[in-house]
């Protein structure tokens, strides 16, 4: 019982942050996700080089790659909300 009570401002904290996250905006979201994604990495990256491991170095590579797939997710909303054109007859989505 006494656990419990302990972890409980852990949990407010946890709480806070879920009803944070689920009013951000995608973008926003994103972001935060890239953020946390290569300070993760440079951490791994250092851990890596310290300890002389390979599985580190290479677990760091495999998150450098996540880090494109969240950063071309990041240019997808930027340029689908920075369209200078509007979709005309030339703009086809498909054969005629």
């Amino acid at each position: 019982m006494e656990r419990l009570h302990a972890t409980r401002p852990i949990l407010n904290y946890v709480f806070e942050f879920v009803s944070i996250y689920s009013q951000m905006t995608r973008k926003k979201k994103l972001i935060l996700i890239l953020v946390f994604n290569l300070a993760l990495m440079a951490l791994e990256i250092a851990g890596g080089i310290v300890s002389r491991s390979l599985a580190l170095l290479s677990d760091a590579g495999h998150m450098l790659t996540d880090s494109f797939a969240v950063l071309m997710g990041l240019t997808a909303i930027y340029l689908a909300k920075n369209r200078r054109t509007p979709p005309g007859p030339s703009a086809t989505t498909g054969p005629r």
